[in-house]
């Protein structure tokens, strides 16, 4: 334990070091949450869905379904084999108890600290799955059922891992078909987020520099926007915009109303995986 504490003074140096950056985001993160209360839904609010949602998405990865009382029992019958190696692990908690709190600590602080930032979501605590899976080996380890455990803890895996494989609509953000998309297909001229930048994503897929921008901050009026967009502009013929986060970031649709009013009309709507839609737009 000493050991363990002892490695620990790095990351709590270089914690202190990055606590200004760290506090100024948490200020960002409530402005935003004041501006755009939807926002919170997006960053996951703690609640006993989202608890739920991080043992079941551990167990069947990143697959969404609709709820309903045929998915219910199929989840309460696959989580039988790893409840069971729980169980047995919690027998060697004092040998296993740095993998508990491997586990549990993360997902509790993360959960309690939504109280007052949203940010709780199962995808946040994949840092914890080893941990996860590693205590429910030691269940299995050297028991009569360990057989059968392991087979059916194996088939669950391997089965959920296919269906997600085999199905691209589980699949992240396609912002490599999108971006390529909108810059060489159709060459745009330039695409416009409803954002204070362009997104992350989309600037790591992209080959062409000046043509992306973010066109509003969360606490833009209607004439501010109006102004910016005019300014970016300029005598652009051809634009593309998306509607990525728009629900939350621009609900008013400030953004494609400056567009109309400036001449331009809509004549396509693109749809990629995640990204959602995107607008053409043409002078």
């Amino acid at each position: 334990w000493k050991t363990f504490l002892f490695s620990h003074i790095p990351f709590l140096i270089f914690f202190f070091i990055w606590f200004p950056i760290f506090y100024k985001q948490t200020l960002g993160s409530r402005a935003a949450l004041n501006l755009f209360p939807a926002w919170g839904e997006l960053l996951g609010k703690a609640n006993i869905k989202e608890l739920a949602l991080v043992w079941v998405k551990f167990i069947i990865g990143r697959i969404s379904v609709e709820p309903n009382p045929s998915f219910a029992v199929l989840l309460a019958l696959i989580s039988v084999p790893f409840v069971f190696a729980f169980v047995k692990a919690l027998r060697e908690r004092n040998k296993m108890l740095l993998f508990w709190l491997w586990l549990a600590l993360p997902v509790a602080v993360s959960f309690l600290g939504s109280f007052f930032v949203p940010g709780f979501s199962f995808f946040r605590l994949l840092f914890v799955l080893p941990a996860f899976y590693l205590l429910a080996a030691r269940g299995v380890y050297q028991k009569s059922t360990s057989r059968v455990l392991v087979m059916a803890i194996f088939c669950v895996n391997i089965v959920f891992s296919l269906v997600y494989i085999s199905n691209d609509k589980f699949w992240r953000e396609d912002w490599r078909s999108a971006g390529g998309f909108v810059e060489s297909e159709k060459e745009a001229e330039l695409v416009l987020m409803a954002f204070p930048e362009p997104f992350a994503a989309y600037r790591w897929y992209s080959r062409k520099s000046g043509i992306a921008y973010g066109v509003k901050n969360f606490d833009d009026r209607k004439d501010e926007v109006n102004l910016r967009a005019k300014n970016i502009i300029g005598d652009k013929r051809t634009i593309f915009t998306l509607d990525y986060l728009m629900d939350v970031s621009d609900p008013q649709r400030f953004v494609y109303n400056n567009l109309k009013e400036l001449g331009y009309k809509e004549l396509n709507v693109y749809n990629f995986r995640g990204v959602g839609q995107i607008r053409y737009w043409e002078k």
